[in-house]
């Protein structure tokens, strides 16, 4: 009769439902009519295919591989991937969101990039994104040498479906007389004391005291998915043996992560062999870590207790000159001073070993700072990392 196996399914339950409701008293029925048509509402779903392929040798492949090594080891395994005609970006904060990571590989560093779509599929709206297992791919081409060739290829299919929500909205929507948003988390009254309504508010932050108007208003939207039954990623490396491996993927599609928003007031390029090696001297001695930078120089200091000098132990102190063969280049005319942990510092500072001769620290007193690996290999690339202070709200980035 034309029709699919799913379409008969959807019918099937669409008749029971409606058989159902028939048996129910009068009272209890859905006010909904889709019943009485005979035919549930379905939930339309809309299909979305890209496939393409990633080739990588020679030098490029041993930077893109040291580069990539520190995110399974501070981030995560599985970190969000962006695909486009341009090339290749990831950008991933870790758990506690005190660290970013950011890269973009431009299609310039690759042997091959390709990704394109197929007739009988309706393509996918570049970019694209999805979680890869970062970890597993790694671990898979670690003893690849400059002599191999490695391959990532994907065919993925996106499945949209559209889904309604139910947000909580309030009138006014923020504070008459501060601007703050209202909602039950800059409510300062509690839950009992709101009224028999719930309507009472004061606010948090200025104290303003009235009435809002709570309601629950359905929202549309959609949800993307990666249909991981249809959807591959595979992994080759040519060697002296071809090696194919497949990559697990999942089926929620990440979220855009957006950058700090961040004015930097200070740069100082460094050695950056030379500016790991002190940091490792540095680490053993303190749990925190201030370093303030100027167009003379940079100041490290490394203490325990806090940040004006109170309960202060193993305090250290490493002072690198302009032109002193560590620190190549510095701009900024008034001192910037921050304060971060020493742990994670040293985590975005030592597992980088090797992939750049120089590394760019860029910051503002008390706001994230910025390090960037200038990594030669891969021309046109960005490897950079941002790490709150230790002094922000929460530590957040």
């Amino acid at each position: 009769d034309g029709r699919t196996a799913t379409s008969k399914d959807v019918e099937k339950k669409a008749l029971t439902e409606r058989q159902e409701c028939l048996e129910m008293p009068k009272e209890n029925q859905p006010k909904s009519a889709d019943w009485k048509m005979g035919i549930a509402k379905r939930t339309r779903h809309f299909k979305y295919y890209v496939e393409g392929e990633i080739v990588l040798s020679g030098s490029s492949l041993n930077s893109f591989k040291k580069s990539l090594s520190v995110l399974p080891k501070v981030f995560a395994k599985e970190v969000p991937v962006q695909l486009d005609n341009n090339g290749l970006s990831i950008r991933t904060i870790n758990k506690s969101a005190e660290m970013m990571a950011d890269y973009i590989f431009p299609k310039s560093i690759f042997k091959v990039f390709h990704v394109g779509f197929v007739e009988r599929f309706r393509p996918a709206t570049l970019p694209i994104r999805f979680y890869l297992d970062i970890g597993s791919i790694l671990s898979k081409i670690k003893g690849a040498g400059e002599e191999a060739e490695v391959k990532i290829s994907f065919k993925l299919m996106f499945v949209r479906t559209r889904k309604v929500d139910r947000v909580k909205t309030y009138r006014p929507r923020m504070c008459p007389q501060c601007g703050l948003a209202a909602n039950d988390d800059t409510n300062n009254l509690p839950t009992t004391r709101r009224g028999k309504r719930g309507n009472l508010y004061r606010c948090i932050r200025c104290d303003w005291k009235g009435r809002v108007r709570a309601r629950l208003v359905d929202v549309k939207g959609f949800e993307d998915k990666v249909e991981t039954c249809d959807s591959s990623v595979w992994v080759t490396l040519r060697g002296d043996a071809t090696e194919d491996y497949r990559v697990t993927l999942r089926d929620n599609v990440p979220a855009m992560i957006s950058l700090p928003n961040v004015n930097f007031s200070t740069t100082q390029r460094l050695v950056s062999k030379e500016f790991q090696r002190r940091i490792q001297r540095l680490k053993d001695l303190s749990d925190n870590l201030a370093i303030t930078g100027s167009i003379e120089g940079t100041v490290i200091e490394a203490f325990s207790g806090d940040s004006k000098g109170h309960n202060q132990s193993n305090r250290g102190r490493i002072v690198i000159n302009k032109n002193s063969g560590i620190l190549v280049d510095a701009k900024g005319q008034q001192p910037q001073r921050a304060i971060f942990s020493m742990y994670h510092f040293d985590q975005l500072i030592s597992t980088n070993k090797g992939i750049a001769d120089y590394v760019e620290l860029e910051w503002t007193t008390d706001q994230p700072i910025k390090i960037t690996w200038l990594v030669n290999a891969l021309a046109g690339a960005t490897v950079r990392f941002f790490l709150a202070p230790t002094t922000s709200k929460g530590g957040n980035i």
